[in-house]
């Protein structure tokens, strides 16, 4: 559309407004709503004056049956670039590196017992970071607290949870078993054809949604405009996952990749143990799904791939186990 970016005298748009456009859904559905929120007077105020001439300052969502469409202009026809954008957005968001002054191995898959998850919590007086339960931040004073379950060291967890999941991986015979089978795989079947199938069962469930908008009308269960809108958006989204469905299909196969089981298991054991500290976040995120920590300072590790599971049930493996009466090693 070479739209302008407003407030500006440059000629390219910054991230915020990008991201925002990113975000809501009505650049590329082409609704938007009226009446979505209701000013209501908040719960907790900034400035405790006697007077205030605007009581209801602050604002709720309404139910979005009390929302009222009206159609804009669509400038992301697209459907698959969108839903692409929203899992690198949603990605980023949760393993976005900010500014943490502790690089912690276990955050976003770190769990209590008691269901709630496990944050860093800054270092102490001595320089130690914990991880603790997040029931302590959503119930107030500590009388209300329901989880009583005490934090963990941050570099004795992650230095014991990655010793335990490197010693499991590079396991001589683990690790012969499935790089025999990766490269049988390599042989049978191409690195795309996992996504093929996922978009074509999106085409199918598509198409069967178009059918059902058709028989809806057929039947007089829906308005002639509602019925084409309906069916139009739903075009659009199969026409997004055909296109790349076509581009897939149109890329060359990778040759087979031709390696003995031996060497492929020595370089994977030199990959793990050269790892950094990204890398082995990223490592940790595509193997183990949940780490909780549960009462008297049990570990349980739940992976993706099927491994053993692995289960550090020991008081000393934690690093506080004590050596004497007024002296703990941690």
């Amino acid at each position: 559309m070479f739209a302008q970016p407003k407030r500006r005298k440059s000629d390219f748009w910054t991230k915020g407004p990008i991201t925002r456009i990113l975000r809501c859904d009505t650049y590329w559905e082409g609704i938007a709503y009226y009446n979505k929120h209701e000013a209501i007077v908040s719960k907790t105020r900034i400035k405790n004056d006697k007077y205030r001439k605007v009581k209801k300052n602050s604002r709720k969502l309404r139910d979005k049956e009390d929302w009222y469409p009206f159609k804009v202009p669509i400038i992301m026809e697209d459907r698959v670039l969108y839903d692409k954008a929203q899992v690198i957005m949603e990605y980023n968001r949760r393993y976005a590196r900010k500014n943490r002054k502790f690089d912690y191995l276990l955050s976003e898959v770190l769990w209590c017992g008691c269901g709630n998850r496990r944050a860093g919590d800054g270092c102490n007086k001595n320089g130690h970071y914990y991880y603790r339960c997040e029931e302590r931040l959503h119930h107030f004073p500590k009388e209300q607290r329901r989880c009583h379950i005490g934090g963990v060291n941050a570099r004795v967890l992650d230095a014991l949870v990655w010793k335990e999941l490197t010693n499991h991986l590079t396991d001589l015979k683990l690790l012969k078993k499935h790089a025999e089978e990766w490269i049988s795989d390599q042989a049978n079947r191409s690195a795309d054809t996992q996504e093929r199938l996922k978009i074509q069962e999106q085409i199918d469930r598509l198409t069967e949604e178009i059918n059902r908008y058709a028989k809806a009308y057929g039947s007089g269960g829906m308005e002639f405009d509602q019925y084409m809108e309906l069916a139009r958006t739903a075009k659009r989204k199969k026409e997004g996952y055909q296109k790349q469905l076509g581009e897939l299909k149109a890329k060359v196969s990778p040759e087979v990749v031709n390696i003995e089981a031996d060497e492929l298991c020595r370089e994977a054991k030199k990959v793990i143990k050269s790892l950094e500290m990204y890398d082995k976040k990223n490592f940790i995120r595509d193997i183990i799904e949940k780490v909780i920590i549960k009462e008297r300072r049990e570990v349980e590790v739940l992976c993706h791939i099927p491994l053993p599971q692995l289960s550090l049930t020991s008081a000393h493996k934690l690093g506080h186990e004590p050596i004497s009466r007024n002296c703990w090693l941690a």
